[in-house]
């Protein structure tokens, strides 16, 4: 058992095991990752403190397919980035504003406290600005389902390669 965990540790594999092969890239991504000749920078906004949980759910999906997009090309570089951390209230709301003309439309997040009377707005970029030789485009990494027929994680997580294949597409 210890000589095969020390082995492991040098090889990595992941099985799909999903009918609809949900957890594999496409062939065509795997394709233009591998044409990559120049850095590909994601900054993903995800990040936020006190985020809720199927926030971070979305987080955490998006963290494990840029892995993969970086096991597959190392030009692959990213960061997580919280636009909002450190800044003052009007920063904050110049940011929101420059989020939303770029097409990343700030998602408000409601804070209730244990008094009804009190609560709080604190927003969260559901994107990320995706980077290929000196130019950028916008990524939406939350998607929302208006007949509610899925559920906001499961359309996001569905859509989330899509998404991010498309930006680099478009660059």
């Amino acid at each position: 058992v210890i000589a095969l965990n020390v082995i492991s540790s040098f090889w990595y594999g992941k099985f799909d095991l999903a009918q609809d092969k949900r957890h594999t890239l496409s062939e065509s991504t795997i394709k233009l990752l591998e044409k990559s000749d120049d850095i590909i920078l994601i900054k993903i906004y995800l990040k936020s403190k006190d985020m809720p949980a199927e926030y971070e759910l979305l987080a955490e999906k998006a963290k494990e397919m840029v892995e993969e997009f970086r096991r597959i090309s190392s030009n692959v570089k990213y960061e997580f980035i919280d636009p909002f951390e450190g800044k003052t209230q009007e920063e904050s709301k110049s940011i929101l504003s420059e989020f939303a003309h770029q097409g990343l439309t700030p998602l408000p997040i409601r804070r209730e406290y244990k008094s009804a009377t009190e609560s709080s707005t604190q927003y969260l970029i559901p994107g990320a600005v995706v980077s290929y030789k000196g130019r950028e485009v916008v990524s939406t990494l939350i998607e929302k389902d208006y007949r509610n027929k899925y559920t906001t994680n499961d359309l996001s997580t569905s859509h989330m390669e899509y998404n991010l294949v498309l930006a680099l597409k478009t660059l």
